[in-house]
């Protein structure tokens, strides 16, 4: 995490990361430590992408990735000010997030 977010401050658009035995955990603490929340700033960040390094792990890789995104979507939620994501934004924004997802209904109230 801390090593992904140097990368972040050099400008690297993309950073390989070794999984060290547990693709998973590496896979969440590079894309929970790469998380900024820019959307309202003047200077943004570059973003930088995290890959693992060989490919013996990539089902855990994938799978740490997807509970680190989903963390961070909750992050940027809760960062967001609330006359910036009102509950009409709220609902739009996770309806957007889980159309892709045949088994997930969403009912907006």
């Amino acid at each position: 995490s801390v090593g992904c977010r140097q990368i972040q401050d050099l400008e690297i658009p993309c950073v390989e990361v070794d999984p060290c035995g547990d693709a998973q955990a590496a896979a969440e603490g590079a894309v929970l430590g790469l998380h900024e929340y820019n959307e309202l700033k003047q200077k943004k960040k570059p973003v930088v992408t995290a890959q693992l390094h060989g490919s013996a792990e990539s089902e855990a890789w994938h799978k740490g990735v997807i509970y680190a995104e989903g963390q961070n979507l909750a992050r940027y939620l809760m960062e967001a000010p609330a006359n910036y994501i009102t509950p009409i934004k709220f609902a739009e924004h996770i309806e957007q997030k889980l159309r892709s997802f045949s088994n997930v209904k969403v009912h907006i109230r």
